[in-house]
């Protein structure tokens, strides 16, 4: 019961989107994806506790994240950067899932959520 009160999708209240997806890589390259983070107009994205972005698709593996912080606030005016590693030799269309988990806060109403987005998209992988 306590993981469903905690872990909810953050929409409406916030709406969490990929930009920037490759449409192919070669076989083992990394690759960045940005991150749209865009809250209602009363609500904010805390840093505490801080965002975590995982895949959990093998053979994809998160391995670098660029967030701006304001206070100990996510900066959501720029999107966040996410650096993909394909750890695997393994070709032809693949499917990366992307797990976000962030908190997020309304100050008038004085609560805060923990929410947890499934993001995925499909790319190419080639040896070349």
């Amino acid at each position: 019961m306590m993981d469903e009160l905690i872990y909810k999708d953050p929409e409406p209240y916030v709406q969490i989107n990929l930009e920037g997806i490759p449409k192919n890589i070669r076989a083992g390259e990394a690759f960045f994806v940005s991150i749209r983070v865009t809250p209602r107009s009363d609500i904010s994205v805390s840093a505490i506790p801080p965002m975590r972005i995982r895949s959990i698709s093998a053979p994809f593996k998160v391995t670098e994240l660029e967030v701006q912080l304001v206070d100990v606030k996510l900066n959501t005016e720029k999107p966040i950067r996410v650096l993909v590693q394909n750890v695997e030799r393994k070709t032809g269309k693949q499917k990366v899932e992307l797990e976000v988990q962030l908190s997020y806060c309304s100050d008038e109403e004085k609560w805060c959520r923990i929410g947890k987005k499934m993001l995925d998209f499909e790319l190419e992988v080639s040896t070349e």
